[in-house]
């Protein structure tokens, strides 16, 4: 049987064909103005650095269609968002199986552009892309919906990811001996973005077998070749989330999510006949089921099995273990029980950035301080990404972190993976939260506190307990260290207080 021969779009410097006999279906270029015109071949004979990433894949798939987005410029090889924007909504528009992207940005505030085009280009081709050499989080390699990889150390074997705080997927030789036509054998540098071509020619590999190359297909055998543990692909956050139906035990306060809410259902043997209902409706891409009880346990098991079986992504917000629903599922999960960050090694436990602390016992008022805490700051170009000991965080674009003892552990990796200027802690303090609980907070690094709410289960206010906290760390801050808030202070006020209390001192060039 004669399958399709795999369609590959290079989003690089350039690919010269002749180089590696090489058959080009598109050679383009997104020119100084934006647009996307025929590339002009330089005067260099030697091969570029898209040559290369092509070349790789012809060692190892010799018989693939190539196209190419020139976006990077000739001086060094570098380009704005704007370019790769243009290039990857050009893709959008081809018949592309498999697109090879040996670039990225580690900016925060490009994420934001890159993500909704990337969850639209995986519905129709398979996105590889190669993570920054410094090995932090990078876009687009970083999504959930993009294979993101890196190359493996030297003498080491490829590796799969579950859960990695980096968003890497793989890792993958980088070093690849290689001749191009009529010249000497070279041999490609340890970079990450020699890595990628490989699991390309992987991808390319599988399609001539006739295997799917969906992402969520590719993935599971990534793990079957990395002798990986089988199960769903665990992602650090659900960012692949385009078009949901929620599922709740209880009712709640539904906030304003980047994503499409098609339904929501309150959990009862009535629901059943509307969830199989969307279930079978294919624009529908992910469940997520939010529970806070332990009660009708079975009928939460006969559902995440319906949605698994219906190869729904799944998001699961609950504190329970579910690890053994799923088996061989080609699905995206994550889940407050099995999704706990896989952080690096090497990276020392200690903060160079302000940590604001922020603790309620209302969980919905909660997320919103934090999240609008955190998008207020980017709005002044400051990256203070949100996390927070409640699993909703990351149905807002925050992190999950379940102990207060992976506290300084987590914000130490987030401060060199994802380049944080500041830190936002927020802690859920029900009414039954103990003194000792409350206390543990006296072993972090806080620089600032908030304090929503004023008595704890023991009748001992909140703000008499924390008050107390005396960061052995200390910046300079011209206000009070500690600020306590009542019920009903707006997050604006907040915002406000904040920020003045952490200026930037241009003489000094340090934090005042």
């Amino acid at each position: 049987m004669n399958f399709p021969r795999p369609h590959v779009v290079f989003i690089d410097s350039g690919v010269k064909g002749d180089d590696f006999d090489i058959d080009m279906v598109h050679d383009v270029e997104v020119d100084s103005k934006g647009n996307i015109t025929q590339r002009v071949e330089g005067e260099s004979n030697a091969p570029c650095h898209g040559t290369t990433c092509a070349g790789i894949v012809k060692k190892y798939c010799p018989d693939y269609a190539c196209s190419s987005v020139k976006v990077l410029n000739d001086s060094n090889c570098k380009c704005d968002i704007n370019r790769l924007v243009t290039g990857l909504l050009w893709c959008l528009e081809q018949e592309a199986d498999i697109i090879n992207i040996s670039l990225g940005t580690t900016s925060f505030q490009d994420r934001e552009k890159l993500l909704p085009i990337m969850n639209r280009l995986s519905q129709k081709s398979l996105v590889i892309a190669a993570l920054s050499n410094r090995n932090i989080a990078t876009y687009p390699a970083s999504f959930a919906n993009v294979i993101g990889v890196k190359a493996t150390k030297m003498g080491e074997q490829p590796a799969f990811f579950d859960a990695s705080l980096d968003g890497a997927t793989v890792s993958a030789p980088a070093r690849h001996s290689l001749i191009p036509k009529g010249e000497n054998l070279f041999v490609t540098p340890q970079a990450n973005s020699c890595a990628a071509p490989y699991i390309t020619a992987m991808a390319c590999k599988d399609m001539q077998q006739g295997k799917s190359i969906s992402c969520n297909d590719f993935v599971m055998r990534l793990k079957e070749n990395t002798g990986a543990q089988q199960g769903p692909f665990l992602h650090i956050r659900p960012d692949w989330v385009q078009r949901a139906l929620l599922v709740s035990d209880t009712p709640f306060s539904n906030p304003t999510f980047s994503f499409e809410v098609v339904d929501v259902l309150l959990l009862s043997e009535h629901m059943r006949h509307a969830f199989e209902k969307h279930m079978t409706d294919i624009g529908v891409d992910t469940v997520i089921f939010i529970w806070r009880t332990y009660s009708q346990q079975s009928l939460k098991n006969v559902l995440l099995k319906s949605a698994a079986r219906a190869e729904k992504d799944i998001v699961i917000i609950d504190n329970f273990s579910i690890s053994s629903l799923f088996g061989q599922r080609n699905i995206k999960l994550w889940s407050a029980s099995q999704c706990r960050p896989v952080y690096q090694d090497g990276i020392a436990r200690s903060l160079n950035s302000p940590m604001i602390a922020v603790v309620d016992r209302s969980e919905t008022r909660l997320l919103e301080t934090c999240r609008s805490l955190s998008i207020k700051f980017s709005h002044q170009g400051y990256h203070v990404p949100f996390s927070m000991n409640r699993p909703m965080a990351v149905l807002l674009d925050g992190f999950y972190i379940e102990d207060v003892g992976d506290v300084p552990r987590h914000f130490s990796q987030m401060e060199h993976i994802y380049q944080a200027d500041a830190h936002v802690y927020g802690m859920h303090a029900p009414l039954d939260v103990g003194s000792d609980q409350l206390c543990n907070l006296k072993q972090l690094p806080i620089d600032i506190l908030i304090v929503f709410g004023n008595v704890g289960a023991d009748d001992t206010s909140y703000a008499e307990l924390l008050i107390q906290v005396t960061p052995e760390r200390i910046l300079s801050f011209d206000k009070q260290k500690n600020v306590k808030f009542h019920d009903g202070s707006s997050v604006e006020k907040l915002f406000n207080i904040i920020f003045d209390s952490i200026q930037y001192d241009e003489e000094t060039a340090e934090v005042s």
